[in-house]
């Protein structure tokens, strides 16, 4: 088989399904990393890249199969993962606002939490690859 690296922000077309992604996200534990060693701004995407992934998503008319990120809205952190943080990423703000635009999709899938979750349209995943021709949501 083959690997495709799907870049931030952009909308793919993969055998018939729509795809926007948008990977990225804060360190958790970045306070205890040396940057250029084991942790690199770059893991957080440019308002630049969030800018362009809005664009993109208008272009498509702001529907698509699956969404695909790291990381998900502030929404829905405190009723999937049952936590109160004190305070919300960047990132996770940012997908907020992709949220609040009211996007149309099947399913959005991401991680981050480490934990494997269903809530909604939403699926966190957590060391398991699945194929969405035989996903079933948990309940």
């Amino acid at each position: 088989g083959s690997i495709i690296h799907l870049m931030r922000g952009q909308v793919y077309e993969i055998e018939d399904q729509s795809f926007f992604v948008l990977g990225g996200a804060d360190s958790t534990d970045k306070e205890h990393r040396r940057e250029g060693l084991s942790w690199w701004p770059q893991e957080v995407p440019s308002w630049a890249e969030f800018n362009e992934a809005v664009d993109n998503l208008e272009k498509v008319g702001n529907k698509v199969d699956y969404i695909l990120t790291h990381t998900c809205p502030i929404d829905l952190i405190r009723p999937m993962f049952h936590l109160n943080p004190i305070g919300y990423s960047t990132v996770e703000k940012a997908l907020q606002l992709i949220y609040n635009h009211n996007p149309e999709f099947k399913r959005w899938f991401f991680g981050h939490w480490h934990q494997s979750r269903d809530f909604s349209k939403f699926t966190c995943l957590y060391n398991r690859v699945i194929r969405l021709d035989e996903y079933k949501v948990k309940d």
